[in-house]
C-alpha cells in the first residue's frame, strides 16, 4: 500500500480495535449515523438492492455490506484496516451470510480484480479519505455497463466555509485523519464526467456533526432525525441555494 494508505490504515485500527486509541470517538460517530435522517436515506436506497454483485470499498467495520449480504447480494467488501476486516467477517458469521461475502484487506487505489465485475460499487463515508480520480476511475472500471456507484460522503461546496473547516474542528468528539477532506464542487465534477448520469441528493444544513454533538451532550440527539428531515426537503425541494451549506451529501451515478 502507498503512503496515504499505511497511514489510514494505522488511525482506523486504533479506531476499531475496542482498547484503541480512537475507539470511543468512533462508537459516537457511528451512533450518530444510526440516528440521522441521511443514514436512513442511504439503507433505504442500499435496501432497493437484490441479486446484485455489490463492492464495498472503505466500509470499516461493514454491517452495511452484512445487510446487503443478508438480502441475497454477493459482497465483496474490502478494507485497508484487518481489524475492520476480521470484525465484518465475525458479524457475517453471526448472521449467517458468510456464504454471501468476502472481506479483503487493502486499498481502493491498489485493488486489483477483473473489469466489469459488478453491479453496485459503495462508498460509505470512505471516498473523502481516498485519492478521489484514481478511485473513481477504479469503480467506473469495475462497474458493468449500467452498473451503479452509490456514495455517502461529506461536502463543502462554498470556499469560505471550506477554509473554516479546515482551521476549526467540527467538534471534540469528530474522527479526522491527516489525509480526509470534504468533497468539492471539482469532486463533483469529475465523477459527472467520468460516468453517464449523476444524482447527488444534499443532507445536513442544521444537523451538522457540531449541531448533533450538542444534541448529544444535552441528551436530546433523538432531534436529529428531524431536523436532517426538514434539512433535506429544503435543501433539494423548496430553497436550492441552502446546498451551499450542506455538509453530507449521497450521490448517485450511472455508468
Amino acid at each position: 500500500m502507498h503512503a496515504r494508505a499505511i497511514r489510514e490504515q494505522i488511525y482506523w485500527d486504533e479506531a476499531y480495535r475496542p482498547t484503541g486509541l480512537h475507539h470511543a470517538k468512533y462508537l459516537w460517530t457511528k451512533h450518530i449515523e444510526r440516528i440521522s435522517f441521511i443514514g436512513e436515506c442511504f439503507y433505504r436506497l442500499a435496501g432497493n438492492l437484490r441479486r446484485k454483485r455489490i463492492l464495498s470499498l472503505g466500509g470499516g467495520v461493514d454491517r452495511l455490506a452484512v445487510f446487503l449480504a443478508s438480502a441475497g447480494n454477493q459482497i465483496v467488501t474490502v478494507d485497508v484496516s484487518s481489524v475492520a476486516c476480521a470484525a465484518t467477517v465475525e458479524l457475517a458469521h453471526q448472521d449467517g451470510v458468510l456464504a454471501n461475502l468476502i472481506s479483503l484487506v487493502g486499498s481502493a487505489e491498489d485493488l486489483d480484480l477483473d473489469e466489469e465485475l459488478f453491479d453496485v460499487v459503495i462508498f460509505k463515508r470512505a471516498l473523502h479519505h481516498m485519492d478521489l480520480s484514481s478511485a473513481i476511475e477504479r469503480a467506473h472500471r469495475l462497474l458493468v455497463p449500467g452498473g451503479l456507484l452509490l456514495a455517502e460522503e461529506p461536502i463543502c461546496l462554498s470556499r469560505w466555509l471550506l477554509r473554516i473547516h479546515r482551521q476549526f474542528p467540527f467538534h471534540p468528539e469528530a474522527v479526522r485523519t491527516s489525509d480526509e477532506r470534504e468533497l468539492t464542487p471539482g469532486d463533483l465534477n469529475l465523477i459527472q464526467r467520468t460516468f453517464s448520469e449523476m444524482n447527488v441528493s444534499y443532507f445536513n444544513c442544521v444537523a451538522r456533526e457540531s449541531v448533533a454533538y450538542f444534541l448529544y451532550r444535552a441528551r436530546i440527539d433523538r432531534l436529529l432525525r428531524l431536523i436532517g428531515k426538514l434539512d433535506h426537503v429544503v435543501m433539494n425541494r423548496y430553497l436550492p441555494v441552502t446546498r451551499y451549506l450542506s455538509t453530507y451529501a449521497i450521490i448517485r451515478a450511472v455508468k
